[in-house]
C-alpha cells in the first residue's frame, strides 16, 4: 500500500466515524531536542 491509497482509507474511515479532526500527540515522551526544535518553531510564529 502506498501513501496516497493509506491516507484515501484513512479520510474514509475519519469521515464514515463522523471524525472532522485528529488530536495532536499528547507528547509524554518527547526528548530534549524534540522540544528544543518545537520551540524555536514556535518563535517564528508557526504551529508545529
Amino acid at each position: 500500500m502506498d501513501m496516497a491509497e493509506l491516507g484515501a482509507r484513512l479520510a474514509a474511515r475519519r469521515k464514515a466515524a463522523k471524525i472532522s479532526h485528529l488530536p495532536r500527540n499528547a507528547a509524554v515522551d518527547r526528548t530534549p531536542s524534540k522540544q528544543a526544535l518545537l520551540d524555536q518553531i514556535a518563535k517564528t510564529g508557526a504551529n508545529w
